[in-house]
């Protein structure tokens, strides 16, 4: 692309943002402004880069899991990280190698076929350009509809804090502000009508998970809900009690499950990543009750 054409799509693109931001539409100058940038991306990689990058996520998909349970070992070997961190670091690694050979070797396959077809180069560079800013304008658009959708789970928690907006956390103020935007913003009835969080019931389960890592940071509200009729039905189960069992034989997890209200943070960072918890976490018969179990709570 020229600099003069450069020039000429970045006016196409930027001036309306900024003519948009100046009269408060903030969510679509910045859909705007996001997809005039990933646009010149796609221009430069190419739609087929773009497609690419949408293989290694299927890959990731559907192998990533695998991927990840074969290299648990070695994030404990060499990093120390072990039950759910490691769960999570391992994934991480699988996610970017995924990434990073499919683009390298579908890349270098996509070079080798278009280097003699100019015509087919230029529709690749073309149509990734509209494909740029295609995705650059609805991820925009999809963060602040999940943005939007947790937001009355943060103001929730802050009343019942007894905090006020101006002083919570600057990424609790950030995150209202991107809510207002967008609820304020012309396109808030067209992402209510397609509001694919809503759908997935994102907002009650923001809340079900802000409610029990509260839980799981107070011992006493460990120990009150270790008491619920649905947590003592699920823990007469074998796998529990022998999960249970090695917790108790760890010395830093077992002031917090005696109710040791010194233990807070740092036991549950300890419960992430102990090997039993998430030995429990991979039995889909225990994700299933205890996800009862704790419904029953709330």
């Amino acid at each position: 692309m020229s600099l003069l054409a450069k020039l000429f799509w970045a006016m196409i693109f930027f001036s309306p943002a900024v003519y948009l931001a100046s009269h408060g539409e903030y969510l679509i100058a910045a859909a705007v402004a996001a997809g005039g940038l990933s646009a010149f991306v796609g221009f430069r990689l190419g739609l087929t880069t773009l497609l690419w990058w949408c293989v290694a996520g299927v890959l990731c998909y559907v192998y990533g899991m695998q991927g990840a349970t074969a290299l648990e070992p070695h994030a404990e070997k060499y990093l120390g990280l072990t039950g759910i961190v490691g769960r999570v670091a391992s994934i991480s690694v699988v996610f970017v190698l995924f990434h990073l050979l499919t683009l390298l070797i579908g890349g270098r396959m996509t070079r080798a076929f278009l280097f003699w077809r100019p015509r087919l180069e230029r529709g690749n560079q073309v149509s990734g350009f509209v494909a740029g800013f295609l995705q650059g304008a609805c991820t925009v658009l999809l963060v602040a509809a999940g943005v939007s959708a947790i937001a009355p789970g943060i103001e929730n928690q802050l009343e019942q804090s007894g905090v006020e907006v101006a002083d919570a956390a600057a990424q609790q103020q950030v995150l209202l502000a991107v809510a207002d935007a967008t609820e304020t913003s012309a396109a808030a009835p067209y992402l209510e009508e397609f509001d694919l969080f809503e759908s997935w019931a994102l907002p009650e389960k923001m809340e079900t998970f802000q409610r029990v890592t509260k839980t799981l940071q107070d011992p006493v509200a460990v120990q009150q809900a270790m008491r619920h009729p649905a947590i003592v039905e699920l823990r007469q189960d074998e796998s529990v009690q022998q999960a249970m069992q090695e917790l108790r034989e760890d010395p830093e997890m077992a002031p917090w499950l005696s109710g040791d209200t010194s233990a807070g943070k740092a036991a549950l960072m300890r419960a992430l990543e102990h090997p039993a918890i998430l030995r429990l976490i991979d039995t889909p018969e225990f994700r299933t009750r205890a996800a009862a179990a704790i419904g029953a709570i709330q």
